[in-house]
């Protein structure tokens, strides 16, 4: 049996035993049935946690953390744990399990985690551990610029205004007397951004610090940014370049930003371009394929349209994700080019398989067009 049916079974098999109160330990289900897989106690973990049993869930993810030999993801499952336990006013064992999974971290993912466990904490509203963990994300913070960004985020969290524009004043005058002054520049682009809102300024600012960090791919991105948000595409595009030149990792994520600017500027070919740089930089995902399946379509290109969609399709249903808008999509498509029977067919089989109220209705809504208003025809080749 396929894994991910495997997976699906055990779910549904969860579920029902969590709705009838009578949940097995943690380790029962998958020990029994398809061996110890850390994946499957995070899923038991989810479903708990949806029929708010907190300390169940906990047991299955302190399983899963157990069984997990992976760092990342064993650093994945930790964290999503203690985001569990400080939602549920647990801040006590949350922060315990925060702390550890920072310190076991290295270097710069440790920062990361620390700044997104403050995250999690401030919208718990859980603010001495919030405070203390961005302080901590200060402390790691090793790069000038994830150190201003850190500690600007503790003085607004703290709503300390006034101390910030004294310390702004005091860079200013740091950057007058040494204007390579990295940790200067990166305080108060930061400061330009988020105190003052202004994105020109913060630009600029960014932009000094990239001419003496040029291959630095978290600025190139930040400027990229900045230069969307001030409506400098040119500029935005060229930064997303540099950016999947300095950090190959990342050169999938580049081009997206790339194509969809592209796209946004309605340059489809060049946005379809974009999209096979991706496929070929980070794999033919389900998502990137319908993005793409949506490009052709845009483009009039009928046949690799179908082609995408459905092989989006096929890729979501076998991660047991909702098929429902591929599908929706791939009936738009069959209309455009006058496959009446193939629409139909489909709308049909959305009609009787899909979970979504809404889908229902946009499918029947559909097939009411389809056979009301436009008599069967023979089917087009792709």
């Amino acid at each position: 049996m396929p894994r991910h049916v495997t997976s699906w079974i055990v779910m549904c098999i969860c579920s029902a035993l969590v709705l009838a109160g009578e949940a097995a330990k943690p380790a029962d289900p998958p020990g029994k049935k398809v061996g110890k897989i850390p994946a499957y106690y995070c899923e038991l973990a989810v479903v708990h946690a949806s029929y708010n049993k907190i300390d169940e869930a906990a047991k299955c993810y302190a399983e899963a953390i157990k069984l997990e030999e992976t760092p990342a993801a064993k650093a994945e499952y930790s964290m999503t744990l203690g985001e569990l336990l400080v939602k549920h006013n647990r801040p006590a064992d949350a922060g315990k399990i925060f702390l550890e999974t920072i310190g076991a971290a290295k270097e710069r993912d440790a920062f990361k985690l620390c700044r997104r466990a403050a995250t999690a904490c401030r919208k718990a509203k859980q603010n001495d551990l919030a405070e203390l963990l961005l302080k901590k994300a200060v402390e790691l913070a090793k790069d000038p610029r994830d150190k201003a960004s850190a500690r600007m985020q503790l003085m607004i969290f703290r709503k300390a205004t006034d101390q910030v524009d004294a310390i702004a004043v005091e860079f200013l005058k740091r950057l007058k007397a040494n204007p390579r002054d990295e940790e200067a520049l990166a305080w108060l682009a930061e400061f330009y951004l988020l105190i003052e809102n202004n994105i020109e300024k913060g630009a600029r600012t960014y932009e000094k610090l990239l001419a003496l960090r040029p291959d630095d791919p978290q600025i190139l991105e930040e400027l990229a940014v900045l230069y969307l948000t001030n409506t400098e595409s040119a500029m935005a595009i060229e930064m997303f370049k540099r950016m999947a030149e300095a950090d190959k990792t990342r050169a999938a994520y580049a081009f997206e930003q790339i194509a969809t600017i592209e796209a946004l500027n309605g340059n489809i070919k060049k946005a379809i371009e974009w999209n096979n740089r991706v496929f070929a930089a980070g794999g033919e995902t389900p998502d990137r394929l319908f993005r793409q399946a949506k490009l052709y379509t845009r483009d009039k290109q009928f046949k690799k349209a179908i082609e995408h969609t459905k092989k989006a399709i096929a890729g979501k249903s076998a991660k047991g994700e909702s098929v429902d808008t591929c599908q929706l999509e791939l009936i738009k498509i069959y209309k455009l080019t006058g496959r009446t029977q193939d629409a139909i067919k489909l709308a049909e089989h959305i009609v009787e398989t899909t979970k979504s109220d809404r889908t229902r209705r946009i499918a029947k809504a559909q097939l009411d067009v389809l056979k009301g208003k436009n008599a069967p025809k023979k089917n087009e080749k792709e």
